[in-house]
């Protein structure tokens, strides 16, 4: 009988102890994952409030491309609308409607600057890499992958500084810009914004500093 209960004995302490290491086991994986819980959402956490704070707090609205059209060049005409003079800072600038804009121009344009315009939603990050690689092979001056959208926003609502903070901005930018306006509305805005070399920017001063003549025609 001692013998008997004796093993009862050792065989409820067993069973006993099992279950407590089981107890402290559990507690320890428990605890281990709650800290790595705790430590990756501290650094979603920390990196929320810094892209924030670096980059969409100063965000410019995508509303000012309208909104808030760039400045013209002003034209003094005589009584028979003739030219007399123009009067302008550094930018020579007339808009003009897509309309007037003549389609082999808006082509050319396309092929030369962004091909895929019409089928990219403001961003062509492969189109952009690709570029870089074929540049690099043909040991050409990189031209970079960015799209018309981008360079309107680049143009038009950013800084032309070269940093990683200022391309997320145009990145960003860039895609919220072809959600609130179409793709004619964007190429006309490009094509009116751009420098085309010296005091012209936009089409129309272009085609009258190269060609003496209006761009619709």
């Amino acid at each position: 009988m001692p013998n008997t209960r004796s093993k009862r004995l050792n065989i409820r302490g067993f069973r006993n102890g099992n279950i407590t290491n089981r107890t402290v086991n559990f507690s320890r994986s428990f605890f281990s994952f709650l800290k790595k819980y705790l430590l990756v959402l501290l650094l979603i956490t920390v990196f929320t409030l810094s892209f924030y704070w670096l980059i969409v707090k100063d965000l410019p609205s995508v509303q000012k491309l309208v909104n808030q059209p760039p400045s013209q060049t002003t034209k003094i005409f005589d009584r028979n609308q003739v030219l007399l003079y123009e009067i302008y800072a550094d930018q020579n600038r007339t808009l003009v409607p897509l309309s007037q804009i003549p389609d082999h121009l808006k082509k050319a344009t396309i092929a030369i600057e962004d091909k895929d315009f019409y089928k990219h939603k403001g961003v062509n990050l492969i189109g952009g890499v690709i570029r870089a690689v074929k540049d690099m092979i043909l040991y050409r001056k990189l031209q970079g992958g960015s799209t018309i959208t981008q360079q309107l926003v680049k143009n038009a609502l950013l800084t032309p500084e070269r940093t990683i903070t200022r391309k997320v901005k145009e990145i960003i930018l860039a895609v919220l810009v072809e959600t609130f306006y179409g793709k004619d509305k964007i190429l006309e805005l490009y094509l009116n914004q751009v420098p085309y070399g010296g005091t012209a920017w936009g089409v129309e001063a272009a085609a009258q500093r190269y060609f003496g003549k209006k761009a619709s025609q």
